[in-house]
């Protein structure tokens, strides 16, 4: 469903203050999040090194019982600093990301979702927006040039478990960027190994189909990243050291 936008003009939006990047996840640290993976990517297009992201993905103990996935993904030319908070299934709650450039905010995204309903504002040099859409039970946030990401659609899938090669089933992506959501089709391709850090580690190969472009994705059977690609922008990110 197409998105509502409203220009914001110069208008001061006090939310932001409150809702910085380390500001999310510290508001429920109280709780005792216990971290279930962390870890790095080094990302590279074709042959070339262009980025490296570092992430933690933390489990909030009941009643929450959802997740923290936090990080900064730095590249040549920006810097990124996404935070998602999600509920017990890895739907969605609030999203945050902060994009930097020579040290200058380029633009700050911010994103709650209450009862399917998105409002996003974004705020850059040039003012700010504010924008709201739909989103549908149990889907899933997958934002640009973030990895770490991918772990709730993969954990969906893999549940600690080996799926069957071939088992597919539609998943509903908010696009925050795009303002949207996307209706995007996983499928198990089969076992596989990656590279990582030295060793070759067991995986399950997926793929992940989109409107926008396909994307291939590793994860071990707790649904941990091993490696991402983008064959459409030759693009792999792979990570840098076996999860713990």
């Amino acid at each position: 469903m197409p998105g509502v936008t409203r220009r914001l003009g110069c208008l001061v939006w006090p939310v932001i203050a409150a809702a910085s990047p380390a500001a999310i996840p510290a508001a429920m640290a109280g709780q005792a999040a216990q971290a279930v993976d962390a870890g790095s990517f080094t990302i590279v297009h074709g042959t070339a090194k262009i980025g490296r992201e570092e992430f933690t993905i933390r489990r909030v103990p009941d009643p929450d019982n959802g997740y923290i996935l936090s990080g900064i993904a730095v590249y040549a030319d920006r810097r990124l600093t996404p935070t998602l908070v999600t509920d017990s299934a890895g739907a969605p709650l609030r999203y945050q990301v902060e994009v930097r450039s020579a040290e200058r905010r380029q633009e700050l995204l911010t994103l709650q979702i209450v009862r399917g309903h998105a409002s996003q504002r974004t705020q850059t040099p040039h003012g700010e927006s504010a924008t709201e859409f739909r989103v549908a039970d149990g889907a899933r946030l997958l934002d640009d040039d973030v990895y770490n990401q991918y772990y709730l659609i993969a954990r969906s899938v893999m549940s600690g478990r080996s799926p069957t090669p071939g088992f597919s089933e539609a998943i509903r992506a908010v696009v925050p960027h795009g303002s949207s959501e996307s209706v995007d089709r996983i499928t198990v391709v089969g076992d596989d190994s990656v590279m990582v850090g030295g060793h070759l580690l067991d995986a399950t190969r997926l793929r992940l189909t989109a409107p926008s472009v396909d994307r291939e994705v590793w994860a071990d059977a707790l649904g941990r990243i091993l490696k991402v690609a983008i064959p459409a922008r030759d693009v792999v990110a792979t990570r840098d050291d076996a999860p713990q």
